[in-house]
């Protein structure tokens, strides 16, 4: 993960329903913006600090990013810029 990566677990929207089996069911197809729970956090720079905390909720673009599996859970990692609200 880089100085500026998260590695965040997708939060259930509203929308969403999870079968008891597990299987996911979007309230919508085409969902980009999704929400997910800070889990990690880089280090930032000298420079610029990391702003994002974990334990914060975040709201970004699943298109940018990185789907990885880590004890047989999923997660993604997601550059904290490309972050668009701390919620």
């Amino acid at each position: 993960m880089g100085l500026f990566g998260l590695l965040v677990e997708k939060v259930h929207d509203e929308g969403e329903r999870v079968t008891p089996s597990g299987i996911i069911i979007p309230g919508t197809i085409n969902r980009t913006m999704i929400k997910g729970k800070v889990i990690a956090t880089g280090e930032g720079s000298q420079s610029k600090k990391m702003e994002v905390k974990t334990g914060e909720v975040v709201t970004y673009n699943s298109v940018t990013a990185i789907e990885i599996e880590l004890e047989n859970k999923r997660y993604n990692v997601v550059d904290a810029r490309q972050c668009l609200f701390i919620n």
